[in-house]
């Protein structure tokens, strides 16, 4: 089952009145477990593809061969990023796999520190002379 909560002062508390049925339905006096997680921000999702658009219109001449595409350029993010891994055919051969990064596989906690990373990564390596803050401040109209 998954309850949503609020994080308030004292404590977690149910989102609305379905969760608190759902909480409600518990028995009192048994162990449960429970995984903390952040639901994904959709908005903060479509920045990162804008970011990704934005960085594939201004990427330097020599890298437009590596990245044909946006999606060429967010598969690099990701293998850049760590978000991958790794298959090994009969051979031995090693192949890096790149994992998903939609809502279902990434909550917002892990989602946030891949899009710093990848800003960082595009900063140093992408678009090189470009900080950090120059990438955060042409988004912040998105």
């Amino acid at each position: 089952m998954i309850i949503f909560l609020i994080k308030k002062l004292n404590g977690l508390f149910p989102a609305d009145s379905v969760e608190l049925g759902k909480l409600q339905g518990l028995k009192n006096g048994q162990t449960y477990k429970a995984k903390i997680t952040q639901p994904r921000n959709v908005q903060h999702h479509r920045k990162y593809w804008a970011m990704i658009g934005l960085v594939h219109e201004n990427l330097p001449e020599e890298m437009e061969k590596l990245f044909k595409t946006p999606n060429d350029l967010h598969t690099e993010l990701k293998l850049q990023a760590g978000l991958y891994d790794i298959h090994y055919t009969i051979g031995g051969k090693q192949i890096p796999q790149v994992r998903s990064i939609n809502f279902g596989a990434m909550d917002q906690l892990d989602f946030e520190e891949y899009y710093e990373n990848t800003i960082r990564i595009i900063s140093k390596y992408i678009l090189p002379g470009i900080t950090s803050e120059d990438i955060k401040n042409q988004l912040l109209d998105f």
